[in-house]
């Protein structure tokens, strides 16, 4: 029996990876889905356990061989993904894989396994919580910290009291977008009616002249071709009696 897949995303420093750490320790059949980056090693990390560590070329070569479910670069060079094989491997030995992605990465795997993936979103307090945890746990330069915060602002399902702005210009995006779909669909549909209707006036304009056409002919029969048989007869009569008179 093939295992399933449970998808934790949320912008870096939510503590998502808190999470999947304690259910790990948990009798759950779980395992953790080792990603790929293109990032040094943290501290005591290792290849092969917490990531698996290659270089921006590595990557690059990897992604024109369509080896990732998911990657994204985060920043130039900076690139992070999800291996399709060794997520294969993990499934087939009947394991349950964990996943720690941001929410782009993990809408991809969803997307990819459908129904087998259960798909869970941790939402961080605010943007300025989250500047806190980043900048507290010190493994990141205040520009990565920045760049991860910018990105944190437009991930979806994030409502907290420092990212409602952000959320609000992308809502009235999305709405303006809606609303000239909307629009052009009326416009089409404007459109339609009024070629049905002189579709329908054109029919009847055919009709009608078709009519008189036939009314004409009509006409005809009925009053100038009785008038010249009648003609017709009386010459045939009158040349009729000429000769009879020749006769006598």
């Amino acid at each position: 029996m093939t295992g399933k897949l449970i998808i934790f995303s949320a912008p870096s420093g939510s503590g998502k990876s808190t999470i999947i750490n304690y259910l790990l320790t948990q009798d759950l059949n779980l395992v953790f889905s080792i990603s790929a980056t293109s990032r040094p090693p943290r501290g005591t990390e290792k290849h092969g356990v917490e990531y698996f560590f290659l270089t921006p070329e590595e990557f690059r070569c990897r992604i024109e061989n369509n080896e990732f479910l998911e990657y994204e670069e985060v920043y130039k060079d900076r690139y992070y993904g999800t291996l399709k094989e060794q997520v294969e491997k993990q499934l087939e030995k009947g394991q349950n894989v964990v996943f720690d992605l941001d929410v782009v990465g993990g809408c991809n795997i969803k997307k990819y396994y459908g129904e087998r993936a259960l798909s869970i979103f941790v939402q961080p307090p605010s943007i300025e919580e989250l500047r806190c945890r980043l900048t507290g746990r010190g493994t990141d330069d205040p520009e990565v910290i920045e760049c991860r915060i910018a990105k944190a602002e437009y991930d979806p399902g994030i409502s907290g009291e420092g990212m409602k702005e952000p959320l609000k210009k992308r809502i009235e995006s999305i709405e303006k977008q809606e609303g000239a779909t909307e629009k052009f669909m009326y416009l089409c549909g404007i459109i339609g009616i009024v070629d049905i209707v002189f579709g329908i006036l054109s029919l009847y304009l055919h009709f009608w002249i078709a009519a008189g056409i036939f009314f004409l002919i009509a006409v005809r029969q009925a009053i100038v071709f009785p008038k010249w048989r009648k003609k017709l007869k009386m010459e045939k009569e009158a040349k009729r009696l000429k000769q009879e008179v020749k006769a006598e």
